[in-house]
């Protein structure tokens, strides 16, 4: 069964977006590139919606998390520009997270922090690296990563 992208609220009140397949042999889902959502309000009231990672990969390895059923409140499909924005940011984060591994391999000591906004910022030997990528893909030598 293909995996289809899914608003998901767990039982502890987190808001998930993710890549969804049911496992009926054990009444669990798998979750694929899980990200959490974040809500804040705008100028004039709008809402504005961010995602950081639900699981961070310098925890795990995985990129894949089972879920039991008794675990999820609710689960809708997305809406077009929600699914969009999932794809766009998870993409990106798999890239950022090669980027920042290579990185570390070349020796920079690298640490990351998002704060409660899901702002992003950096420290290290070289950190204006990330904040490059992050605006506009690419790192300080202006190599493409998309």
């Amino acid at each position: 069964m293909e995996p289809m992208i899914k608003f998901i609220r767990l039982t502890n009140n987190e808001d998930i977006v993710a890549a969804v397949t049911h496992n009926p042999e054990d009444d669990t889902y798998t979750l694929t590139k899980p990200l959490k959502l974040f809500y804040s309000l705008g100028k004039g009231g709008q809402i504005h919606v961010s995602f950081l990672p639900w699981v961070f990969s310098s925890i795990v390895t995985e990129h894949e998390y089972v879920v039991m059923a008794s675990n999820i409140l609710t689960m809708a499909n997305t809406s077009k520009t929600l699914e969009k924005h999932y794809m766009e940011t998870s993409n990106n984060l798999g890239k950022l997270a090669d980027f920042i591994a290579e990185k570390e391999e070349e020796g920079e000591d690298i640490t990351t922090v998002v704060d409660e906004d899901g702002n992003i910022t950096a420290s290290g030997d070289d950190h204006t690296w990330v904040k490059d990528f992050l605006i506009n893909g690419r790192s300080k030598g202006k190599k493409k990563l998309n």
